[in-house]
């Protein structure tokens, strides 16, 4: 891939993704490929867990190729094309899965951004989906997912693994929705309480001052008064 354009893009660190995608669209619109450069133009940031898996990918080629192969392994048990213990294949893939994942998660804390547990959790299960999957265990393997993919799998595998059910895994999502709304909304309530509270120190600053300035000026009133009565005794 030492000739692909867009090699460098999938290999930047995530803060730089936007102005290394933005870099090689133009190369390719100064080189006249007007047409690649729109699509790459059009390329979003990757979200964490996505770009943590392509960086394991990119790291521990090897680690995530036994990862595939155990996949691999699993389906051929499960499909009757090898013979062995479909459960032992499960579970060497949970366990597998697992420890990339936590890997993966580490990944992502030395590029400065360490996970919480729900990108943990979406680390170890997007990594399961992408092995597991035949339309996405090479992009796994090449590093250059662009989405996370949706779980999918074997019989029993959510269990092994630790992914929820599908019908859990909507509920886990609605959860999730509602707790990103909830955080939001604080977030943004939050906000609204540090923006008046500044405006309330920024008064009261300005109040000093004019009480300050009324001061001094009644206090310039009070000489003046004073002068003034002076001079109009002195006349008399």
């Amino acid at each position: 891939m030492a000739d692909d354009p867009l090699e460098p893009l999938f290999d930047a660190p995530l803060d730089e993704f936007v102005p290394t995608r933005n870099r090689i669209a133009a190369e390719l619109r100064k080189d006249g490929d007007a047409e690649e450069a729109d699509r790459v133009k059009a390329m979003r940031k990757p979200s964490a867990v996505v770009w943590a898996l392509n960086r394991l990918a990119r790291t521990s080629p090897k680690d995530v190729a036994r990862l595939i192969d155990a996949a691999a392994t699993m389906r051929s048990i499960q499909e009757g094309r090898a013979e062995g213990s479909f459960f032992a294949a499960q579970r060497a893939f949970a366990d597998t899965t697992r420890d990339l994942a936590k890997d993966a998660a580490g990944l992502l804390a030395e590029s400065g951004k360490p996970p919480g547990a729900w990108i943990a959790q979406r680390i170890d299960k997007a990594l399961a989906a992408a092995a597991a999957s035949p339309e996405t265990c090479e992009v796994l393997r090449a590093g250059r997912l662009t989405e996370e993919p949706d779980p999918i799998g074997f019989s029993g595998i959510e269990a092994v693994v630790g992914l929820p059910s599908s019908k859990g895994s909507a509920a886990a999502d609605r959860a999730e929705e509602r707790r990103r709304r909830d955080e939001e909304r604080e977030a943004a309530r939050r906000a609204e309480i540090e923006a008046v509270q500044r405006d309330l120190r920024e008064a009261k600053a300005e109040a000093a001052r004019l009480s300050r300035d009324a001061e001094r000026a009644e206090a310039r009133v009070a000489t003046l008064e004073r002068e003034l009565a002076r001079l109009q005794r002195r006349k008399r």
